[in-house]
């Protein structure tokens, strides 16, 4: 289907209980899996959302590709640092040492502080590799996962997507009650996520 300036392979899969976004980086495309109950509506409003992943790495940054070395320059929280530098480590699976450790300790002061306001506790927080979610969250057991790519964003836009993951606890889907919850505690929340949305994830090159 066409989205925006894209050709994105949309595939209605049986066993696909959410929709799966791809990115190809070797052809350079995108694919899609979703429901077979999914409607044209649905699928639209679910590329919306992620039309900031979409872009970052349909557009790149030129014909540059980082290949996280010392002067290059990536995200951490919101701001640009330097790899290399002030601490910040060279190459790609250091960063996402560097940068997992940095997201778990902004979660570990913020999770208990929206559990109070909240009446809720969570059993158990991953921080992982999702390809198109921001989170997810499991409240029959009342554990959450975090998308790795949050410790690319301003703390508040983690801070959106952990609300909205803890207000799943009371309703698992997203229904007009989920989002009067979500309004009660985080009044904000449209606005910052849309902030989240369109964020641009793109590394630089060094100066």
């Amino acid at each position: 289907m066409k989205f925006g300036p894209y050709e994105i392979a949309v595939t209605a899969r049986a066993n696909c209980r959410s929709m799966r976004l791809h990115f190809h980086p070797a052809d350079h495309r995108l694919t899609l899996s979703v429901p077979k109950r999914a409607t044209k509506r649905m699928i639209e409003d679910f590329l919306t959302a992620n039309r900031g992943w979409i872009d970052a790495r349909m557009q790149g940054a030129g014909d540059w590709r980082p290949s996280y070395a010392a002067g290059e320059r990536h995200l951490l929280l919101g701001r640009y640092v330097t790899l290399g530098q002030d601490g910040v480590p060279v190459g790609e699976a250091a960063l996402r040492r560097y940068r997992a450790k940095a997201l778990s300790e902004v979660l570990r002061h913020m999770l208990p502080q929206w559990e109070s306001r909240m009446s809720v506790h969570v059993t158990r927080l991953t921080i992982r590799d999702m390809t198109s979610r921001w989170g997810s969250c499991r409240a029959d057991r009342a554990t959450l996962s975090m998308n790795l790519r949050l410790a690319l964003v301003p703390e508040e836009c983690v801070e959106q997507v952990l609300v909205h993951e803890l207000c799943h606890l009371f309703h698992p889907n997203h229904s007009p009650a989920f989002y009067a919850k979500m309004t009660r505690f985080l009044p904000g929340w449209p606005e910052l996520k849309k902030r989240l949305d369109a964020f641009d994830l793109r590394p630089l090159p060094p100066l």
